[in-house]
């Protein structure tokens, strides 16, 4: 049964990092795209992305820069819950 639920968080982890890619293109390419694909990549890393930038603003973190530094720690925090549970598996 572990191995099961396993295999689904790892799948989905691998949904969310393909996300983040789709998300990142867009952002360079159309940052205002209305296209289906950008939206659901969008609400596929805005749980990781929205606690760091949450964080950032609140502790004033990079708030001068430029670009939103927010999805590329939200990136890393993914990567980082990806690792913990290939750890514990």
């Amino acid at each position: 049964m572990l191995d099961i639920i396993f295999v689904f968080v790892y799948g989905m982890f691998q949904v969310t990092f393909a996300s983040f890619i789709i998300r990142m293109v867009f952002s360079w390419i159309a940052p205002e795209s209305d296209n289906p694909i950008y939206r659901v990549a969008l609400f596929l890393t805005e749980i990781f992305v929205a606690p760091v930038r949450i964080f950032m603003q609140k502790h004033e973190i990079l708030t001068d820069f430029p670009l939103d530094m927010s999805v590329m720690f939200g990136y890393i925090l993914m990567i980082l819950l990806q690792g913990l549970l290939m750890m514990f598996a």
